[in-house]
């Protein structure tokens, strides 16, 4: 599975582009392979919120491993869904 900023960027290539289109799709190109970082943070995010919602630990030592685990697993997921 590929996110979509993962698919936009595979699709940029030169034979999908007339020449003079080139130039801006390389521009856009660029900022996606720079958004792709913000995307795995959100995709990360949301992951790790959805395994945190509704705990009932305190905030302190038992909270802090749960969360910890959770962006280990987080990172594990996204890792093994996307980055095939």
């Amino acid at each position: 599975m590929k996110t979509p900023m993962q698919m936009l960027i595979e699709i940029i290539t030169p034979e999908n582009f007339l020449l003079e289109e080139w130039t801006a799709a390389m521009i856009i190109k660029d900022k996606a392979i720079a958004l792709l970082e913000e995307e795995k943070r959100q995709i990360i995010g949301a992951y790790v919120q959805g395994r945190m919602e509704g705990h009932d630990l305190p905030y302190g030592m038992a909270y802090l491993p749960k969360l910890n685990s959770s962006e280990q697993e987080a990172e594990q997921y996204y890792n093994q869904t996307y980055n095939k």
